[in-house]
C-alpha cells in the first residue's frame, strides 16, 4: 500500500503564498461577488467567521489497484440537463513566479 501527502520533507515549502493565492483565484471565479466579498475582503468578514472550507473531491479506482483523487472546484449543467464537474487551474504572473520571496511588491500588478 502507498500512500501521498503534502508532507514536504526536509524541503521547505516555498510556494504556500502561490497555494494560496490561487485558492483565492478559484473562489473568485466560482463564487457571486457578493459571496466572494463577504467571505474574503478584508474588512467585510464578519469577525469569528471561518474561512469557506468547501473543497471537494471525486476519488475513482483503477484496476483494483490505483485511487486517483481529483479536486472539483465548480459545476456546470449543460443544455441537455446533464452535470459536469471541473477543475480550475490558476497561476500567478510572472514576476510573483520569479521574485516568489519579494510577493508583496507586485501585490498591485495588474494585467491589461
Amino acid at each position: 500500500m502507498f500512500a501521498m501527502d503534502s508532507d514536504s520533507g526536509l524541503f521547505k515549502n516555498e510556494d504556500n503564498v502561490l497555494m494560496k493565492l490561487g485558492k483565492v483565484v478559484e473562489k473568485q471565479l466560482t463564487l457571486s461577488k457578493d459571496e466572494f466579498e463577504k467571505n474574503f475582503i478584508i474588512g467585510k468578514i464578519p469577525e469569528g467567521q471561518p474561512p469557506i472550507d468547501d473543497e471537494h473531491y471525486r476519488y475513482m479506482k483503477l484496476n483494483n489497484n490505483i485511487c486517483l483523487r481529483s479536486q472539483i472546484d465548480t459545476t456546470m449543467k449543460l443544455e441537455d440537463g446533464s452535470d459536469i464537474v471541473f477543475e480550475i487551474k490558476t497561476r500567478a504572473v510572472a514576476p510573483i513566479r520569479y521574485d516568489l520571496e519579494n510577493y508583496k511588491d507586485y501585490l498591485d500588478y495588474e494585467i491589461n
